[in-house]
């Protein structure tokens, strides 16, 4: 059986999607202080054929970054803003372990998560804030094709 849309699944899927899990926990009241954007793209993709050498299993690693903008209020110190993002970080770091570790579709669940926290001008209504952008890389492994011969 031929998983063809696996990827799309797994990222934008409106019960257990990695995207909408997101811009849900974004809305939660855990992170109701922080005034957040959320963007997302590929920096690379490579698929790898593993198991027998009839290729019934072939399995795909997708290296994930996301993009956010964090605002925070120009009457925040600096200082107090950096650990204000420094726990949203925290924060989001630990839902995408968590929403890696029950995804059933994935090989295995995310164990590093890189990434940036920037100083920036953050596009809020029309306007800019003071604020960060942060990335998060991390990559998604898991089964693209699963037949019962190569000819499936």
């Amino acid at each position: 059986m031929t998983q063809a849309l696996t990827i799309r699944q797994i990222l934008s899927d409106g019960d257990a999607g990695l995207l909408p899990y997101l811009r849900q926990q974004l809305e939660t009241e855990e992170f109701s202080e922080f005034k957040a954007q959320l963007g997302f793209h590929v920096e690379e993709s490579s698929t790898f054929v593993s198991g027998s050498d009839d290729a019934t299993d072939i399995q795909s690693t997708i290296f994930i970054t996301l993009k956010l903008w964090i605002a925070v209020s120009s009457q925040t110190s600096q200082d107090d803003a950096t650990l204000h993002a420094l726990e949203f970080q925290q924060m989001l770091d630990t839902k995408l372990i968590k929403w890696s570790r029950g995804c059933q579709q994935l090989r295995s669940a995310i164990s590093e998560i890189k990434g940036t926290l920037i100083d920036a001008e953050v596009p809020y209504h029309g306007g800019y804030l003071p604020g960060f952008e942060m990335r998060r890389k991390f990559t998604l492994t898991y089964s693209t094709i699963k037949t019962s011969s190569p000819e499936s």
